[in-house]
């Protein structure tokens, strides 16, 4: 059902979700947009259009202090 609905992430660290893969153009992460991954971190993209993770694409990311 995912092509129904677009992916919303957040700009709020504290809200930030777990990771979602980006499904074609449909949830690529926007910059200042955040995601928490499996360890608790959180991170902030840097840049537009990143369709890879912190640990796949560290320089689009950013780790916040929470």
């Amino acid at each position: 059902m995912r092509a129904l609905w677009g992916i919303a992430h957040t700009k709020d660290p504290s809200k930030a979700k777990p990771w979602i893969d980006a499904y074609g153009t449909s949830g690529m992460y926007m910059t200042d947009e955040c995601y928490i991954d499996s360890d608790g971190k959180v991170f902030r993209c840097k840049q537009d259009n990143t369709v890879h993770n912190a640990t796949s694409y560290p320089t689009g990311w950013e780790e916040v202090s929470m």
